[in-house]
């Protein structure tokens, strides 16, 4: 709930930009569905514009913001529904 979440990806640097982060929390999400998980937790680093831009697509809300080892941190919850 602080570091991390439900969801972890990354995209290459030469490939952001093309949707690939957006598909791969679509596919994690799918995933977590067909667990029976009804809510996922992401986090990210404040400043990481790109990264809230793909979580808040995918029906995001942010929950909290904090700080961990000086830097900016934001949780969001994703309710997943079937």
């Amino acid at each position: 709930m602080i570091e991390g979440g439900h969801i972890g990806y990354g995209v290459s640097p030469d490939f952001r930009g093309l949707g690939y982060g957006n598909k791969l929390l679509e596919l994690g999400l799918e995933k977590l569905r067909e667990k029976g998980i009804r809510q996922a937790v992401l986090t990210c680093n404040s400043f990481n514009e790109n990264s809230k831009k793909i979580i808040l697509k995918n029906h995001g809300v942010l929950d909290v913001r904090y700080i961990v080892e000086d830097k900016m941190k934001e949780r969001y919850l994703i309710n997943i529904t079937s």
